[in-house]
């Protein structure tokens, strides 16, 4: 009876928030396309079953679900031979009326030229130099990033704008993430310290994104040790399918830690005792609003995300303005945010350290 009543409570939870998230309009002709990113965590995973047993619901009914739930896998070991897919077979027998897609990793300048909105995404970062195609594009990439937050906020950088083009390239109206109010909140606090503060209403907040798909975070009102609960006490299992991810692995090294890891580690320990805590900083950025679409003057060539061009830029430690750079080593024009411009500089300083050295 317990279980029942847990379950009950974490579907309502999610339900209500689909229901928040869909757009107003007339009835559509066709059923409307969501996105599903599947990390084969504890949360996404959860997400997919509810999801499941909400739409069985609606089939039973009316013989007919007004969604269709796309499943995405991005394959994070860069194209490597691994059996990483073989979890994903697992979840495609248990789910069977979804659609699933595999992709592998791409870099950001691939992830733009074809389909993003904002062209020119990634550019800062890739130029044009190499193959979108190549395993070693990548690692070269995240490997001249000069610390563990730089390489790990690079990553979810790619990540993100990988879900974004898949989105777009089968149509869907919304993408639906996995995070939970835990995440969030973790989110919060690691995209300011980052220098992203001017984002959050974006990365965070149910509704329209700069990307064109509309973000939702149907888990936002769960706790991530309620998640991971409900998960151990589903029918059927899913605890056998959770996968630890690469990024989630290089954090066992005190010399891995990153922004991420620190406020992964905080938020966990505070659940347990002050969950109000948790719930309190995503309410509250909850409350923010983007800026109009009139302040949106530019678009980061790093991230994609919208800033105000005429913002104050970096300054040095005397208080000058610090020249940007492009991974070429040329004077960078203003096109990147703030967090972007930072791992960039880093990267720039790393290299020329390097070049002095030899």
């Amino acid at each position: 009876m317990h279980r029942e009543c847990f379950h009950r409570y974490v579907h309502t939870k999610v339900i209500k928030r689909m229901e928040a998230a869909r757009v107003r309009g007339p009835k559509p002709t066709s059923a409307r396309k969501l996105l599903l990113p599947l990390s084969l965590g504890v949360s996404s995973l959860a997400l997919l079953q509810i999801l499941d047993v909400y739409f069985d619901g609606q089939r039973k009914r009316t013989g007919r679900a007004d969604v269709e739930l796309h499943v995405l896998f991005v394959d994070l070991n860069y194209g490597r031979d691994n059996d990483s897919k073989q979890p994903l077979e697992r979840v495609r027998a248990l789910f069977p009326f979804h659609t699933y897609y595999v992709r592998e990793l791409l870099p950001l300048s691939e992830t733009s030229s074809a389909s993003l909105t904002r062209p020119g995404v990634g550019e800062a970062v890739l130029g044009n130099a190499q193959s979108a195609t190549s395993d070693t594009t990548i690692h070269d990439i995240l490997s001249s990033l000069p610390s563990a937050t730089s390489q790990a906020d690079m990553l979810e950088k790619m990540l993100l704008l990988n879900i974004v083009r898949a989105a777009q390239e089968i149509h869907c109206e919304s993408i639906l993430w996995g995070d939970t109010t835990t995440r969030l909140s973790e989110k919060i606090l690691a995209e300011t310290a980052k220098g992203r503060g001017f984002a959050l209403p974006w990365l965070v907040n149910d509704g329209e994104s700069p990307y064109g798909p509309r973000f939702c975070f149907p888990l936002r009102d769960l706790l991530r040790k309620e998640v991971s609960a409900y998960v151990r006490l589903t029918q059927p299992a899913l605890g056998n399918l959770v996968e630890r991810s690469p990024v989630a692995q290089n954090r066992v090294s005190s010399r891995n830690v990153t922004i991420d890891g620190i406020m992964q580690d905080y938020f966990e320990s505070v659940e347990d005792n002050y969950p109000s805590i948790v719930t309190n900083v995503t309410r509250t950025v909850g409350k923010l609003e983007p800026p109009s679409a009139s302040s949106r003057t530019s678009s980061c060539t790093t991230c994609g995300l919208p800033y105000d061009h005429g913002q104050p830029g970096l300054l040095d430690w005397a208080g000058n303005q610090e020249t940007r750079y492009s991974n070429d080593g040329a004077e960078l024009t203003p096109g990147t945010c703030y967090g972007c411009t930072r791992t960039l500089l880093q990267r720039q300083q790393r290299a020329e350290k390097a070049l002095i050295n030899t």
